[in-house]
C-alpha cells in the first residue's frame, strides 16, 4: 500500500514539475518578445516606454469610451 502511496506521489510531483516548467518557458518567451517589441520601437520610432504605455493607455480609454457611450 505505501508503494502505491509512493509511485502516486511520485507520479503526481512529475506531472506538476513538467507543467511548471511549460509555464515558465512560456512566459519567458514572452517577456522576451515584449523586450524586443519595445526594443524595436524604441530604434525605430523613438518611443520610450512612458511614451508607449501612454498610447496604450490612450487607445484602452478610446475603446472604452466607445463602449460606454
Amino acid at each position: 500500500m505505501e508503494l502505491l502511496i509512493l509511485l502516486a506521489a511520485i507520479i503526481v510531483t512529475i506531472a506538476a514539475f513538467t507543467i511548471l516548467v511549460r509555464v515558465m518557458r512560456v512566459t519567458v518567451r514572452v517577456a522576451l518578445a515584449i523586450a524586443i517589441l519595445l526594443l524595436l520601437f524604441q530604434l525605430a520610432f523613438g518611443l520610450g516606454p512612458g511614451e508607449l504605455w501612454g498610447y496604450i493607455r490612450g487607445f484602452w480609454n478610446y475603446l472604452w469610451g466607445l463602449l460606454t457611450r
